[in-house]
């Protein structure tokens, strides 16, 4: 077995599900929780995003080989989730997907998101543009799911 260096403390290492040489790796003691890349499993490594909470993989057949999405903590104190397809190279394959979020999870082909301060919160369906669900009801605070017989047409997370 042999081992490399790696210029950063790594808490966790997620790698590509096609690609085996294609690595993130995620020093969350650093101050600035930085995220990086090795694309030589691991020899060699660039630093991609900082003031990360969350990341993980795209999805395939919904997202590009190289998408990943990241949970980034703003200075306000909630988060912004984004998504890229180049690692944050360049701009024009860098999406902001939400905003003021408080926890954000990739499931498969949906994308679940909470805001506090809010009743109703935006979910994932199908990676499509994130709605709210319009309702005047009573809903008793928790997490619930609707759906049809075909597939789940959407997840909701209550909060005080």
């Amino acid at each position: 077995i042999q081992g490399f260096p790696i210029p950063f403390k790594a808490a966790d290492l997620l790698l590509h599900s096609q690609l085996p040489n294609l690595v993130l790796g995620y020093d969350r003691s650093h101050p600035n929780k930085q995220l990086w890349k090795s694309d030589d499993f691991g020899q060699t490594w660039i630093m991609i995003h900082e003031h990360v909470k969350s990341f993980a993989w795209g999805v395939e057949p919904y997202d590009k080989p190289n998408t990943i999405y990241i949970e980034r903590h703003e200075p306000n104190l909630s988060s912004t989730v984004l998504r890229s397809t180049d690692f944050f190279q360049t701009r024009e394959n860098k999406e902001i997907l939400l905003e003021e979020v408080e926890d954000f999870q990739l499931r498969d082909k949906y994308l679940f998101a909470t805001k506090s301060g809010v009743r109703n919160c935006p979910p994932g369906g199908c990676r499509g543009i994130f709605h709210q669900l319009p309702t005047d009801c009573k809903i008793p605070m928790g997490v619930h799911s609707f759906s049809n017989r075909e597939r789940p047409l959407l997840h909701q997370t209550l909060l005080q």
